[in-house]
């Protein structure tokens, strides 16, 4: 599943990274990696970006950087 599929409130792991080099490189030290929990907090408005918290950042991705990662959602 990508990461832009999850709905507000939902977790999931980072399972992988498809973005650029220097965009991952912007959002590792924000806990933004592999195997991180990732939760979906909520969309702009207009439905672009989304707002999501991992680890103890938030981060506001737009859809098409979101579509470039995939997550497994977490079973509670």
């Amino acid at each position: 599943m990508k990461l832009n599929e999850l709905k507000p409130g939902q977790s999931a792991m980072i399972t992988r990274i498809s973005l650029p080099s220097a965009l991952k490189k912007r959002l590792e030290p924000l806990e933004l990696r592999i195997g991180a929990e990732i939760e979906m907090i909520r969309v702009a408005p207009l439905g672009d970006p989304a707002e999501y918290r991992c680890g103890g950042s938030l981060i506001v991705l737009r859809r098409a950087d979101a579509r470039q990662i995939e997550v497994a959602v977490q079973k509670r």
